[in-house]
């Protein structure tokens, strides 16, 4: 598939940046996949230790709640979220702790000093900077939802810490789920006001995150058509559960995906 190619603009619409001392080149050299025994063994152990120390974290510190469909998928899925929090993709990673999951990032958190082996660690797969590397890492994430993985993607590509809308969605998630044919699962992270002892903790607000039902694309559209609709799907069930905090009920999301 072709993906869009990042741009120093994307970058800098970023709303979080970080001093980095080297730069990391993702051209056509990048491999995505590389790693033998030893880098599987240390991703299963930083992993099992990231959920060790993060999820009291963010259920006791964030007041994380999860609500919605869980560790369910057979295989692989791409989970697409609103992106409002710096630590937002391993809160989700904390919420399914059974799936394995990659995820798309800018290069610049893997440019990070000391943290940036970790975030590749963590299965963080940089934005291509040429059409080549876009190459690679469309194989890569063939490879990886064909070994059962979930990958995490933010359309809206950028963080903007703790907006409480939806922004403008890029349409490469929705493009891999078409090349791929497996499903989408909308996830949404809303912000809720602190209450009880929290409110002796902090004034930012605290986190909860609905996991919807995935959504299958279409197999009866042109590529580029299946991939707008399943991009206006999924964001008419984020944003009714931003706007409500009310799940849409199994039977209607199972018609939704009969009728694609």
């Amino acid at each position: 598939m072709r993906l869009e190619i990042s741009r120093d603009a994307e970058a800098a619409d970023h709303a979080l940046h970080m001093w980095a001392p080297f730069t990391l080149r993702v051209d056509g050299s990048y491999d995505y996949l590389a790693g033998g025994p030893w880098t599987r063994f240390w991703r299963r152990f930083f992993t099992a230790l990231i959920h060790g120390l993060f999820r009291p974290i963010f259920f006791v510190f964030f007041g994380l709640r999860v609500r919605g469909i869980g560790d369910d998928a057979p295989g692989g899925e791409i989970l697409v979220a609103n992106h409002l929090h710096p630590l937002d993709c391993v809160m989700l990673a904390c919420a399914l702790p059974k799936r394995r999951f990659s995820f798309l990032s800018l290069k610049s958190n893997l440019e990070i000093p000391v943290i940036g082996p970790f975030v590749r660690l963590m299965g963080a797969l940089p934005l291509p900077e040429t059409p080549s590397a876009a190459v690679h890492l469309s194989r890569a994430v063939k490879t990886l939802l064909g070994r059962g993985a979930g990958l995490q993607i933010y359309p809206e590509g950028s963080l903007q810490p703790f907006c409480s809308k939806l922004r403008p969605f890029k349409n490469g998630a929705f493009l891999y789920a078409v090349d791929n044919s497996v499903p989408v699962r909308p996830c949404v992270f809303r912000l809720r006001r602190r209450t009880g002892w929290r409110r002796l903790t902090g004034r930012r607000p605290l986190f909860e995150l609905v996991l919807l039902p995935p959504l299958m694309p279409p197999q009866d559209l042109p590529r580029r058509a299946a991939a707008a609709e399943m991009a206006a799907r999924v964001r008419a069930a984020m944003e009714q559960v931003l706007a409500t905090g009310v799940l849409p009920a199994p039977a209607e999301m199972t018609d939704q995906e009969r009728s694609a």
